[in-house]
Order: structure tokens, then sequence, then C-alpha cells
């Protein structure tokens, strides 16, 4: 809103906006079951009354906050209201600057949060000590159904963490850790993971030199093997397991390509 009528919406007039729509979808929060309050340049400052609201909230099942800043000190914000809220299903996240700090705070909230069923952290800063604790939430974690971590600067260390807690973890449907450089061992440790799934459904990155989109399948109907399809070729879980040499010691990274697919010796 040109407040000052000069013909241009300058920063100030413009943060004005948002307060004043933040305002408003704050009043209407909990009479509200869903809340987009995407691209709105909402920072830790503002996290902070969204935090408060979402902690005594029992009407609001999903609220988008994809494209803004919170950075890890919002995300913080809001893993304390996720710590206290159980009626919020569905949380985004997407590209808001979160580093691993953020990523570790919200995980830690999953371990007592018993209402979230999706989490979208796409596009952020999770990197392998974020990736690590999410692990470690999973295992503790009951209600969780998907979890999005595309493109949040994870390795094989970190993907291993997470394809552990997939052993552990049954309620899990979907993963998606695409764009991130986890490499033949992370790959390897997810397709392992899928024997101890009861169903799982995802998605990896395996980046060698250039990226090779792979996604895992574990359908649990009849007969029916798991399989890791690395775009040109489709392998086993079987052919995928790691040798005993290598589960007795610690996992190689080394691979083979194959025709067009990689295999893990």
């Amino acid at each position: 809103m040109d407040t000052d009528g000069d013909g241009v919406i300058d920063e100030s007039e413009y943060a004005e906006a948002v307060m004043q729509r933040l305002d408003e979808l704050l009043a209407s929060i909990d009479s509200s079951d869903s809340v987009d309050l995407s691209v709105s340049r909402i920072g830790p400052p503002e996290a902070v009354p969204i935090a408060s609201k979402l902690a005594t909230n029992t009407s609001l099942t999903y609220i988008n906050l994809d494209a803004n800043v919170l950075g890890d000190a919002g995300a913080a914000s809001l893993a304390w209201a996720l710590s206290k809220n159980h009626t919020l299903q569905h949380l985004s996240l997407c590209r808001n600057e979160i580093g691993s700090s953020g990523v570790v705070a919200i995980a830690e909230a999953l371990t007592s949060n018993t209402g979230l069923r999706i989490l979208n952290l796409d596009a952020n800063h999770a990197g392998n000590p974020g990736a690590i604790v999410m692990a470690k939430a999973l295992v503790r974690n009951k209600t969780l159904e998907e979890l999005m971590l595309w493109n949040n600067s994870i390795t094989a260390p970190g993907a291993v963490a997470l394809a552990e807690a997939l052993e552990h973890n049954k309620t899990l449907l979907s993963l998606n850790i695409l764009a991130n450089s986890i490499g033949a061992e992370g790959a390897a440790a997810l397709a392992q993971a899928l024997d101890g799934c009861d169903t799982l459904d995802s998605t990896v990155e395996v980046n060698r030199g250039t990226a090779m989109k792979a996604s895992a399948k574990r359908t649990g109907r009849g007969n029916e093997e798991p399989s890791l399809n690395l775009g040109l070729g489709i392998l086993s879980a079987t052919q995928l397991k790691p040798s005993s040499r290598q589960a007795q010691g610690h996992k190689s990274s080394k691979h083979a390509a194959l025709g067009g697919t990689t295999r893990f010796p």
C-alpha cells in the first residue's frame, strides 16, 4: 500500500502491509483450518506471534510458510510451538534459509509431537548435522508420514543416518531427498533399509560427477521385491545390498557403472 502517495511502495510500506496482513490472519487463525503465509517476508520477529498462536491452537491443520526468511531463529520459534501443538498436520517451510540448527530444533520437537503428518523442509540447509538429528527423531516419532528434504546439502553420512532410522520407523510413507549429494554409499544404505520398511516411497538423488535420479519403493505386496530405480536400469534390493564384508566393516562408497546402471559391490 502506497501510504505516502508518492506512487512507489517502499520497504517500510511493504513491511507495514505484511504486518497488517499478519495481524488479520492471526486474528482468524483460531477459527481456520488452513492458513497460507507464503512469500510474505516473514522473518524471526514475525515468527514469534505465529508460534504463540500455534502453541495453543486446536483448529489449524495446515500452514504454508514457504519462501519466507525464517532462518534458524524463526524455525526455533516454530519448533517450540510444535512441541506443544498436536493438531497441526501439515507444515510447509520450503525455501526459508533454515540452517542445521533450525532443522535440529524442529527435529527435536518431533520427538514429542503427535499430530504432524507432513513436513516440508525443501531447499533449506539441513546439512548432515540436521539430517542426523532428524534421523534420531524419526526413530521416536510415530505419526510423521511424509518428510521432504530436497536440496538440503545432505551427503552420505546424513543419508546413512536416515537409512538406519527407517529400519526402526514404521510410519513414514515418503522421504524425498532429491538433489542431495548422498553418493553410492548413501543410496546403498537407503536401499538396504527397504527390507525393514513395511511401506516406503522414498526419492533420492545420487551425484557422482553428473546427477542420477533414483527412487526406491517398498510396496509390501505379495513377494514383490523392493527396488532402486537409477533412471536407466532397475536393481533389486538384493543386488543393492552391501556385501557381508562391507556389512561387517565400514561401508564402501565405490561403485561400478554398468550399462547406465550403478551397482554397489
